[in-house]
């Protein structure tokens, strides 16, 4: 695979991924948010909203949510930490003194301290009749509206019939984070698109460059790509490599020669298939013959030569 067509396709991956993860949190967070401030703006909220409060008093938590870390090699587990609490920020009767309604703010490990000075606060001030209601601002919440689980909901069902809360809470995720998540996103799919682009467009160069070489050589051949042989199936010499058949060798093998080998005649005698070596005449070498005749047994006869090379050096 061409390497821009494969980065282009794992950056689009990458981008749709990370879009997908956070697209819902990033349009929620979009909207123009909803300030609550009394029991009505409270009581208002549905799944979606995007909402933002002051929090100066706290009720304490419903619902603790942690994490545990096992060990995956064997199944122990190594840690267990608190990493979420569902906190109750009430809201007062402005004619009556006692809470009306309480709405649920899913609150992250980093803030619990100030939720606890929040509750702190709310608890001073419903033993000490005389003082007003808190003002102070602990913690500002940023967050998007959203309906309890299943799981969730078993926890709020007694605030819930008794009027209290709806089966609903804020919940507050980062949203640096976020909209961090969908620039990178945005990045990821340009760097998709422009590798997608650069291979299209190297694609048509090479095919008019391909196409504009066809036109300038008629005959010129182009073998097709991909394609295998498969030395396996091709079709078989019976002659092939096999002495005793294939006249090109003469049936050496065997002993039994064929073709124009069968019978040598001549001044060095019938050898059935058998040679006896005799000496050539190679430059000024004197011609010698065999001391002894031929026994026609397949050896080399011995031989006398009258002059040495350096007698007869060659010309």
């Amino acid at each position: 695979m061409n390497w821009k067509l494969k980065f282009g396709l794992v950056a689009v991956c990458i981008a749709v991924i990370f879009f997908a993860i956070n697209a819902s949190n990033f349009f929620g967070f979009l909207k123009t948010p909803i300030e609550v401030k009394t029991i009505a703006d409270a009581k208002s909220l549905k799944d979606g909203d995007h909402v933002t409060l002051d929090v100066t008093a706290c009720y304490g938590y419903l619902i603790s949510e942690t994490t545990t870390t096992t060990n995956t090699k064997t199944g122990k587990v190594e840690s267990t930490k608190e990493s979420s609490r569902y906190y109750l920020i009430p809201y007062m009767d402005p004619t009556e003194d006692y809470v009306e309604y309480c709405l649920t703010v899913k609150i992250n490990s980093k803030d619990f301290s100030k939720m606890e000075s929040a509750t702190t606060a709310f608890e001073d001030y419903w033993e000490d009749y005389n003082s007003s209601f808190p003002s102070t601002s602990f913690l500002k919440v940023d967050g998007l509206v959203t309906n309890m689980k299943d799981e969730e909901k078993k926890y709020a069902t007694d605030y819930v019939n008794g009027g209290y809360m709806e089966y609903i809470y804020v919940a507050t995720p980062e949203k640096k984070t976020i909209f961090l998540m969908v620039v990178l996103s945005g990045v990821f799919l340009a760097f998709g698109v422009l590798f997608l682009v650069l291979f299209v467009l190297g694609k048509k160069k090479e095919e008019a460059k391909l196409a504009e070489f066809r036109a300038s050589n008629p005959g010129y051949y182009h073998a097709p790509a991909g394609v295998n042989f498969d030395n396996n199936m091709a079709p078989q010499n019976p002659y092939a490599f096999d002495p005793n058949t294939d006249p090109r060798f003469n049936g050496m093998a065997s002993g039994n020669p064929v073709g124009q080998a069968n019978s040598v005649q001549g001044q060095y005698g019938n050898t059935q298939g058998q040679y006896n070596a005799q000496p050539q005449n190679f430059g000024n070498f004197n011609e010698v013959q065999p001391s002894v005749p031929s026994d026609n047994s397949g050896n080399f006869n011995e031989v006398n030569f009258n002059n040495d090379f350096n007698n007869n050096p060659q010309q």
